[in-house]
């Protein structure tokens, strides 16, 4: 049996929920339908912003990658990994790319369960961030240090385990990139670099003999590429139980490419010819193929793996009827045109349309007259 009090508490509640349920109801009942708004050509250029997210901190990108035996080596201890992370919450677009790039060290038994071990770890660690609507820098780097820390556990327990992968070690860099933003963890001599218009950068800085040579000033840079000692490393995962990580974080512009790769690489060919390679590219897909081509002709004496990070590519504009298209990435890119003549949106690509042209500028879409409204 109930008692009063509590049927009483229930007709309240239920009447709280009607109510607020009602303001949800009534709210969208006063709103113009989308079409509706299409129609009579009132979507506001700010409405398309929303609808199509923040196009600053959410840019177009995409990655490439390729990993390659080489030219001497029988087996290939590189281990790569990329995650790409998409999601929409409160209208708010986000997207996030992790990659990672881990070379076995080629001297030990074991370097490919090391380098896999590694990437496995490290991308655990890191993909508990990514379902976090914000996270901040500091963050980030945390969390990076944390997965390399933990990555160098478990090879060293791994091999405790398993007598045959004694001493097995390896290097990695991994970046996280969050909008405009990216962090980097690093241990070794495995690089990531940053790739603008007229430039390369390498963010990060080999823990290696020949560069503790060249911080010492006792040999350049060039003298590096061709020292007997250029494969000892000073620092790397799993061979002992402290391990310093390298962090860092820096603001990407927007069409900067972002590049990891192994020692594989670098030994053959060299940092411009890297940039120009990447720039030069018709596809970030090519950029990677040919790199790893260019280190096996110049010998290919180890495993060589790539990753390149970098604008979306785009189909060239053309000519339709005799108007030109705009690509809907590069579009995404760039402010849309406002004024007096446009003053609707294309349903096919929901960018702004010319009401005196036939076709959209922007997907091509056949702009059609109905009922005194024109519709692409």
């Amino acid at each position: 049996m109930t008692n009063s009090s509590e049927d009483d508490d229930k007709t309240k509640n239920r009447s709280a929920i009607e109510q607020a349920f009602g303001k949800v109801i009534e709210k969208f009942s006063k709103g113009k339908s989308r079409e509706a708004s299409r129609k009579a050509g009132t979507l506001p250029l700010e409405k398309l912003e929303q609808k199509l997210g923040p196009t600053a901190s959410v840019k177009p990108m995409q990655i490439a990658y390729k990993s390659d035996v080489g030219s001497v080596r029988s087996l290939d201890e590189d281990s790569v990994v990329i995650i790409e992370y998409s999601a929409s919450h409160e209208t708010e677009r986000l997207r996030k790319i992790f990659a990672i790039v881990a070379d076995g060290m080629g001297g030990y038994s074991k370097g490919e369960v090391a380098s896999y071990l590694a990437t496995k770890a490290i991308s655990e660690h890191v993909m508990s961030l990514f379902l976090k609507k914000s996270v901040d820098q500091k963050e980030y780097e945390e969390t990076l240090q944390k997965g390399f820390r933990k990555a160098n556990e478990l090879i060293m327990d791994y091999a405790l385990n398993h007598p045959e992968c004694m001493n097995m070690g390896t290097t990695a860099s991994a970046t996280i990139i969050d909008g405009e933003h990216i962090c980097v963890g690093h241990v070794g001599d495995t690089r990531v670099y940053v790739i603008s218009e007229n430039s390369i950068t390498q963010i990060t800085k080999d823990h290696s003999l020949v560069q503790q040579l060249i911080d010492e000033g006792k040999i350049t840079a060039e003298d590096a590429r061709n020292h007997p000692q250029k494969n000892v490393i000073t620092r790397a995962i799993g061979v002992g139980s402290d391990l310093e990580v390298d962090v860092l974080s820096r603001t990407l512009k927007n069409k900067d490419y972002v590049l990891l790769c192994c020692d594989g690489l670098v030994n053959e060919v060299k940092d411009e010819e890297i940039m120009t390679v990447v720039i030069g590219s018709k596809t970030l897909q090519d950029a990677c193929n040919r790199l790893v081509d260019l280190a096996n002709e110049r010998g290919g004496r180890d495993n060589i793996s790539v990753i390149v990070i970098g604008p979306l590519e785009v189909q060239e504009s053309k000519m339709i009827d005799g108007e030109k298209t705009q690509p809907i990435a590069r579009a995404l890119e760039t402010p849309a045109k406002t004024g007096s003549n446009y003053t609707d949106f294309c349903t096919k690509c929901g960018q702004p349309f010319d009401l005196t042209a036939k076709r959209c500028s922007y997907c091509g879409a056949e702009i059609l007259e109905q009922n005194g409204t024109k519709t692409p």
